[in-house]
């Protein structure tokens, strides 16, 4: 009986038009936004790849530490073909010194105006609007609309149970439901795979399971809310009004609700930086000032290379050796208080980072009982798109940041080798042209330009630039990204599966009670 009441439920969903009208803006919706996010991703993996090597190419040409940064790039997921979460919004690159640690992420590619019309329909979105639309229409009649129609009297008075009627009409409507589902994810993986360019991970089908699952477990709880709201009203329309209430409450209401007011808990108490960093760059400011003041061996004068940072500069080969033993104890002092004011200012984000978590945390808890935000978390979570995906990858960068100025201390990079990769000693020939300069800046007869012997020496430096050769940085640490494991992730997204579940059940119970006490003397 249970067999034939499932079949006859399918077949009347599966050829109504509300039923195949759905269906097929999901199958359409889903087919031209994995087309447009395929491509997407496949832009901004180019992008990764381009970045990457110009990165590893700018790496063989540093002629001295001072000139080292590291431009790392974060590699786009495929899986942010269907749960893109933040990762479309945010750039993909940052910049790595020992001066500063960084804390969001620069660049990325601009989407042109097709791409950004699409972006809204990922599969997440086509599953909480178009999906959810489609089982609030399978669901509002399934009871209200045989009692409407008599239907349901004939057959409680045939004495078929109502245990097999209501489990037969669950069952139908989650198959109906099912069937396209699987079709719109089927295809939008047959779509990736197809692509070539793809760089898939691992466990991407395993991710792409998951999320499945979490889809099913969505839409079934909202298919039993529709039926337990169908049980307790007399007819379809009324049945329609609330189920569309309840649909736009928890889309678009509530979760726009619970964010503004944690956008604005943010905005109010996560001012940390905001408050202390003018302070701190002054007192990091005056602490290089005074570093430089306490040399006890003072420059007479340098020949310098000017570059946009305040000591990325490269000493000139010939100078007096005042100003090479200046320098020399000058990087070591300016360069560590650069790194320790990087961890302080790393610090003063890091207050607020903590404001944003916990606000994060209970935003998220919130939404856990909003049955579309939960869904849409839980497939963020699996995915790895998400905030939470974000503020790994900052994470394993901040532990990276510790682990290349460790490489830079090993390689006494914080001396005379930051600006001056040339050997102390200067030829004789070179020595008699610095004494012949020293020797008109000492006596300031004439501006020190002016002088022959400093003109040689700006023509020796130019050619002793040409000889400079590049660092060997082969050995530098290598930063790469690892995605949390399985277990990680499980227990990220363990908590809104469970409250899927529990929506489940719950909803099934109180939709079986109500329909339980339906009584058809009562009609009319």
């Amino acid at each position: 009986m249970i067999g034939t009441i499932v079949k006859r439920e399918f077949l009347d969903n599966l050829f109504s038009f509300k039923f195949i009208a759905c269906v097929l803006v999901a199958i359409i919706l889903t087919t031209i936004s994995t087309i447009v996010h395929v491509n997407d991703y496949c832009d901004r993996l180019d992008d990764f790849n381009k970045g990457m090597a110009s990165a590893q190419d700018a790496l063989t040409q540093v002629p001295a530490y001072s000139f080292l940064k590291i431009d790392i790039y974060k590699r786009p997921s495929a899986l942010s073909i269907f749960i893109p979460g933040v990762e479309d919004e945010s750039g993909n690159n940052v910049t790595i010194t020992h001066r500063e640690i960084p804390t969001s992420l620069k660049g990325g590619l601009q989407k042109n105006e097709f791409a950004t019309i699409f972006s809204f329909f990922d599969l997440s979105s086509i599953i909480i609007n178009i999906f959810t639309l489609l089982t609030i229409f399978l669901a509002y009649g399934s009871i209200s609309g045989e009692k409407e129609g008599g239907t349901l009297s004939l057959a409680l008075s045939n004495g078929v149970s109502r245990a097999r009627i209501f489990v037969g009409k669950c069952l139908g409507g989650i198959i109906s439901i099912t069937v396209p589902l699987t079709l719109c994810f089927l295809g939008g993986i047959f779509i990736v795979l197809l692509s070539k360019s793809i760089q898939l991970e691992p466990d991407f089908l395993l991710s792409m399971c998951f999320i499945y699952l979490f889809s099913l477990l969505y839409l079934s709880s909202i298919f039993l809310f529709g039926m337990l709201i169908s049980s307790l009203t007399k007819t379809s329309s009324q049945s329609l009004i609330i189920i569309l209430a309840f649909y736009l409450v928890t889309v678009f209401l509530l979760p726009t609700t619970i964010n503004s007011a944690a956008d604005g808990i943010v905005a109010g108490k996560a001012k940390n930086y905001e408050k202390n960093i003018n302070a701190l760059i002054k007192q990091r400011n005056t602490d290089l000032d005074k570093a430089e003041r306490d040399i006890a061996v003072k420059s007479s004068w340098v020949f310098m290379k000017a570059m946009p940072e305040r000591v990325s500069a490269l000493l000139g080969r010939l100078n007096p050796p005042d100003t090479i033993a200046h320098y020399e104890i000058f990087f070591e002092r300016s360069e560590k208080l650069e790194e320790d004011y990087a961890q302080k200012i790393y610090a003063l984000r890091q207050q607020d980072s903590k404001v944003r978590e916990n606000t994060d945390r209970l935003r998220n808890l919130a939404l856990t009982l909003v049955p579309p935000s939960c869904f849409a978390h839980a497939a963020e979570l699996e995915a790895g798109t998400g905030s939470e995906g974000l503020n790994l990858f900052f994470q394993q960068l901040g532990l990276y940041w510790h682990e290349y100025v460790r490489y830079l201390d090993k390689k006494r990079a914080f001396s005379l080798l930051y600006s001056y990769p040339y050997p102390r000693e200067l030829p004789s020939a070179d020595g008699i042209l610095v004494e012949e300069v020293e020797r008109v800046w000492t006596e300031k007869k004439a501006p020190l330009w002016t002088s022959p012997a400093f003109r040689d020496i700006v023509k020796r430096n130019k050619q002793y630039e040409q000889e400079i050769k590049p660092l060997d940085l082969k050995d530098l640490p290598v930063f790469a990204f690892q995605r949390g494991k399985f277990e990680q992730r499980l227990g990220s997204w363990l908590l809104n599966v469970l409250v899927l579940i529990i929506d489940n059940v719950l909803m099934f119970s109180l939709a079986y009670f109500a329909f339980a006490r339906y009584d058809p003397r009562m009609e009319g």
